[in-house]
């Protein structure tokens, strides 16, 4: 008996291994996932990609901020397919799969157990991508001016500091006495049909509030601004924020008819007695 014991203690030691050794996984790490672009067409490969979305053989293994090291049950040669995740309106709880990014999808990748592997994608825009509209500041003029409303003026900057990337950013300052900037595009676009996506993607550095909002543009003449907006908090460092601009033309105010819409962007100054500045750059209105 105490044979036998020994011999099923021994058993289901051996069974409790094996079968902890068949669990163990693989692991996949990312530190980051880049954007490449033709910067002519394309403008800037800045970007704020802050998840992976992993996939494997189709399945979603995980939806993971970066750096991140995963583990990956699928063990052997299996189809790897990696999305870039953004912050919608940059607000935490809303991330997606950016829409205009290619997923990273190798040949094929081989996993091993107990063993990481390391990849960092670079990634592009789809080729279906359609660019409606693009303003880098670094031509002598600049689609953007100011409204009606605005207390300040927008200028191309080329100081030291003040540039976001290459040689010139956008800046308004609203003095001390003053509370608005406000600036709309010079050139309108066209949004696509309502099953479709557009966003606007936009670095910036701001010492008042932003709001991002849209002018929708009527056969009458008549121009009215979206309800909605995306408020964007002071920061200064530079940011990247990604919006969702074809949700901001549903906006409840705009009735059915309108055949074009303008971006307007508004620098507004609270509680606060000193000059606040603005600062823009990399303006882009991606559609499919």
């Amino acid at each position: 008996m105490k044979y036998f014991g020994f011999l099923a203690i021994a058993y289901l030691l051996f069974s409790g291994c094996s079968k902890n050794k068949v669990d163990v996984p693989a692991y996949l790490a990312i530190d980051s996932i880049s954007l490449s672009t033709n910067y002519v067409y394309e403008g800037t490969a800045s970007h704020k990609i802050t998840d992976a979305w992993v996939y494997v053989d189709n399945n979603l293994v995980g939806i993971v901020e970066l750096p991140a090291k995963i583990p990956i049950s699928k063990i052997g040669k299996h189809q790897l397919q990696i999305g870039s995740g953004i912050k919608v309106n940059g607000i935490t709880a809303t991330r997606a799969a950016y829409p205009f990014y290619k997923y990273y999808i190798p040949d094929s990748t081989t996993f091993n157990r107990e063993q990481t592997i390391t990849i960092n994608p670079v990634i592009t825009y789809f080729n279906s991508t359609a660019f409606l509209y693009l303003e880098d500041f670094e031509g002598s003029g600049i689609n953007l001016v100011t409204t009606a409303n605005s207390q300040s003026t927008l200028l191309r900057s080329t100081s030291a500091g003040e540039v976001f990337e290459k040689t010139a950013s956008g800046k308004s300052t609203i003095a001390a006495s003053d509370s608005i900037v406000e600036i709309v595009s010079v050139n309108d676009f066209v949004l696509p049909i309502p099953t479709a996506t557009a966003y606007l993607e936009l670095n910036y550095k701001n010492q008042a509030d932003l709001q991002i909002l849209l002018q929708a543009n009527y056969p009458s003449g008549a121009k009215l601004y979206s309800n909605d907006l995306v408020g964007l908090n002071p920061s200064d460092t530079w940011k990247k924020v990604y919006v969702d601009v074809l949700n901001l033309s549903r906006s409840t105010n705009f009735p059915a008819g309108a055949y074009s819409y303008n971006l307007v962007i508004r620098g507004v100054k609270r509680n606060n007695p000193a000059a606040a500045s603005i600062w823009i750059d990399n303006l882009k209105i991606v559609a499919n």
